[in-house]
């Protein structure tokens, strides 16, 4: 018998120990494979959990964006309609008239700039009912002042605008309502006057508005704006040599050339074919040179 030698039942014992420690150990493999897969498997199911979020977060903003677009377009769609205003609209001109639309309507003060930009993009856009707002609130604003204080300045103020918004009659009313002995200053005098004659002409009584033309201009005979309603007035009545003769007057006073020219312009529009026809003749007789910008459609 070899020295040492293993007996077979020591043998088979620890062959045993052996193989239930790789077994064991298999056994923990498998098992740390299987949490493996299972993390693994987590892990996934989160990243796509996250990427769905992350999805319907981002389709949900981006029909929060359509929504809000709509409406701003919606209002700006229901803002053009109420004030008349032609399309389209240029890409240049969308904000800045979507800005002063936007204080029209909520009643804030227009500035100086955006009202000479709306007169600068009238033709274009029909902005006739756009500028009417305007005037009609800076009437409002002359009219409460006017009777708070009783400055018949303020009542002038109001009429030039109320003319502006179609509602000359309210002017009339107005200015009727001034007493002129109490007028003691020839300037306002004459302002009243003028602005009442305009009124006047604008409601067709044209015998009323020259008496009251030429009464303001005697009060105050270096004042361009009772030359220019009386030549209005005299053009308006086919005295065209009248007419042409005080917007001389006018200029030489004080009027700029293009402020008569665009009320001549203005003054030819509201006439009928014929009568307009005949008016830019008799204005090219008298001063070819002066009215060759005139001509017959």
């Amino acid at each position: 018998m070899i020295k040492d030698e293993v007996s077979w039942g020591l043998f088979k014992q620890g062959a045993a120990v052996e193989r239930d420690r790789r077994v064991a150990l298999v056994r923990a493999a498998e098992a740390d494979a299987r949490r493996a897969r299972k993390e693994a498997q987590r892990l996934k199911l989160e990243a796509f959990e996250r990427k769905r979020q992350l999805r319907l977060e981002a389709a949900a903003q981006e029909a929060a964006r359509i929504f809000e677009e709509w409406g701003k377009r919606e209002k700006e769609r229901v803002l053009l309609a109420k004030y008349g205003v032609a399309q389209p609209i240029r890409t240049e001109d969308q904000v800045r008239l979507m800005q002063v639309l936007g204080r029209l309507d909520a009643d804030v003060q227009l500035e100086g700039a955006d009202v000479a930009w709306l007169l600068a993009k009238n033709d274009r856009y029909r902005l006739k009912g756009v500028l009417a707002a305007y005037h009609r609130r800076e009437a409002d604003v002359c009219i409460v002042e006017f009777k708070r204080t009783n400055d018949a300045w303020q009542a002038v103020n109001a009429s030039g605008h109320l003319r502006k918004c179609d509602a000359a009659k309210e002017a009339d009313v107005l200015l009727a309502a001034l007493n002129p002995d109490r007028m003691k200053q020839p300037k306002l005098h004459s302002a009243v006057l003028t602005t009442h004659g305009g009124a006047m002409r604008d409601l067709g009584n044209l015998v009323e508005a020259q008496a009251m033309g030429e009464k303001a201009h005697a009060l105050q005979p270096r004042n361009f704006r009772p030359c220019t309603l009386l030549g209005a007035v005299h053009i308006q009545q086919s005295n065209y040599e009248l007419g042409d003769e005080w917007y001389r007057k006018a200029e030489a006073r004080g009027a700029s050339s293009g402020s008569i020219k665009a009320e001549i312009q203005a003054l030819l529009k509201g006439m009928t074919g014929k009568m307009r026809e005949s008016a830019i003749n008799e204005l090219r007789r008298i001063d070819p040179e002066r009215y060759g910008w005139l001509a017959v459609a």
